[in-house]
């Protein structure tokens, strides 16, 4: 005869749900605490921009997530393009542009040989430039973004894994070993997202904590009631 627990769910069962659910949820809460104590944190100690030069930003890159750079120029030349494809898609079709990523330095000064701070771009005309042929309006168009102000997110460490950073060196920009990307016209995430993220990943910890808790806790035997006879 199959055992079954208290509420009548044979013990084969809860042990084979609990194989799927608790890997689950170590999963939501790993990645729902961390990456929702990041986004709210980085949302309410950033709440506009910090104007600063390129070359104050080099110096200390730690003072603020969210910049607007002065004084910065780009390499227009020198472009690392990020391609993507459709599992879906045919043999010989074209991959999609994702994103394109420029190298800057301070304007004014000699480059170094080993690039410490790109720019990634992913829409507008900065992307135009990684067309085969872009026309001569949208290299323009391009110029003209970089002539302004660039403003942008900092990549933090839990932004993007080590791997991912690896396969930016394949694009042959001779990348430093500490290089800073900026994602251009990127903005901290709304506060509500990252505290929704946030408050799963800390319901997911308290179902583990329940869970282990009702596995470690010593069986309680029933009492026989002696009922002393009249």
């Amino acid at each position: 005869m199959q055992s079954t627990s208290g509420c009548g769910t044979p013990r084969p069962v809860r042990r084979a749900r609990d194989w799927l659910l608790i890997p689950f949820l170590v999963v939501v809460a790993a990645v729902g605490i961390a990456w929702g104590a990041r986004a709210t944190y980085r949302t309410v100690t950033n709440g506009s921009p910090v104007t600063m030069s390129c070359a104050e930003f080099l110096a200390d890159s730690a003072k603020a997530d969210w910049v607007r750079l002065e004084g910065c120029e780009a390499a227009s030349g020198r472009i690392g393009i990020e391609t993507s494809r459709r599992a879906n898609a045919p043999s010989g079709t074209t991959d999609d542009l994702k994103a394109v990523y420029l190298p800057l330095s301070v304007a004014g000064k000699p480059r170094y040989e080993r690039v410490t701070l790109v720019l990634r771009a992913d829409h507008g005309p900065l992307l135009r430039l990684g067309a085969r042929m872009p026309s001569d309006r949208e290299a323009e168009a391009a110029r003209d973004e970089l002539a302004r102000p660039i403003e942008g997110l900092v990549e933090r460490s839990l932004d993007r894994s080590a791997r991912d950073r690896d396969k930016l060196r394949e694009l042959g920009l001779n990348l430093a070993d500490d290089f800073i990307i900026i994602d251009y016209e990127a903005r901290p995430r709304p506060l509500w997202l990252g505290l929704g993220i946030l408050g799963a990943g800390l319901g997911a910890l308290a179902l583990l904590v329940r869970r282990w808790r009702r596995r470690v806790r010593p069986a309680t035997l029933a009492r026989a009631k002696v009922v002393a006879g009249g």
